[in-house]
């Protein structure tokens, strides 16, 4: 006898009702934009080319690059100019040509010259067209060369002398040796930025003592000598109008030791002596 039981399960059909839709609320959505200025091969080019430089911003990038790019430019202008200059040069004379070339593999200047050019560069003999161009230059450059030597020779005899006098100087100003050095050391460092036309205030500074030196002495002497004068004028005023006080000229009732008088008197210092001598007669 079979006991299972049918079982039946009624769904509930659910029909959807009406509804009024639904709005998604609006969702505020805000851009982000990060500004990065991205490494690119000319940015890392150029920084590595110019790496004292910085550029705060695309524009001044840009503005350097273009600088570079124009100047790159003239440059390769003059090169180009200078290339075509020396062809020519080769063209007219292939030995130069051959000379460079051989000197380029290796082989002594003198005797790629020699090899090459050596009847080029033999002196030309009087009467052929380039004769008075050639003596002419070979004059020039005699004469250049005698003006070098000279001057060569002046400034080794002058470096000696100074060599002596500095050590002079130093020995008679610093007391240790350690200060005759960095006196030294300074020296050579403000003569090495002179050389390189590298100056300072400071520099100026010490210059412009140095220039103003002979004036600011007698300048001194000058005010120190007015100073004197003025000094001992008061001081023979003082004494004159103390000598009067009723006892004999020359008596010893002031207190200021009389001084020898000037060869050259103020006239109206003298007037005025002789007049109260006159009134106390």
């Amino acid at each position: 006898m079979d006991n299972k039981k049918d079982i039946t399960i009624e769904q509930e059909e659910i029909i959807p009702t009406a509804t009024e839709p639904v709005e998604s609320p609006e969702v505020a959505i805000t851009e982000t934009t990060v500004s990065a200025t991205p490494t690119s091969r000319t940015r890392q080019w150029m920084q590595e080319r110019y790496p004292e430089e910085s550029w705060g911003s695309d524009e001044a990038f840009d503005e350097r690059t273009a600088q570079h790019l124009a100047d790159t430019e003239e440059n390769l202008g003059k090169y180009k100019a200078s290339e075509e200059a020396i062809g020519r040069i080769l063209e007219a004379n292939p030995e130069f040509a051959l000379a460079i070339n051989a000197m380029g593999q290796g082989m002594p200047a003198r005797v790629a010259i020699r090899r090459y050019l050596g009847d080029v560069l033999a002196e030309p003999d009087e009467g052929d067209d380039d004769f008075e161009a050639y003596k002419e230059a070979a004059d020039k450059f005699l004469a250049e060369k005698k003006a070098a030597d000279e001057e060569i020779a002046t400034r080794t005899a002058n470096l000696e002398k100074s060599d002596i006098l500095l050590k002079e100087f130093v020995e008679s100003n610093f007391a240790t040796e350690q200060e005759q050095v960095d006196f030294v050391e300074y020296l050579k460092a403000s003569l090495r930025n002179i050389g390189m036309g590298e100056f300072s205030t400071q520099f100026f500074e010490m210059m412009l003592k140095a220039y103003m030196h002979d004036k600011d002495v007698e300048d001194a002497k000058e005010a120190g000598a007015i100073e004197a004068r003025n000094e001992k004028i008061t001081t023979r005023r003082i004494k004159e109008a103390t000598e009067t006080d009723g006892m004999p000229l020359g008596g010893g009732s002031s207190p200021i030791v009389e001084e020898e008088m000037d060869e050259e008197e103020d006239a109206i210092d003298s007037v005025l002596r002789n007049h109260r001598r006159s009134i106390f007669k």
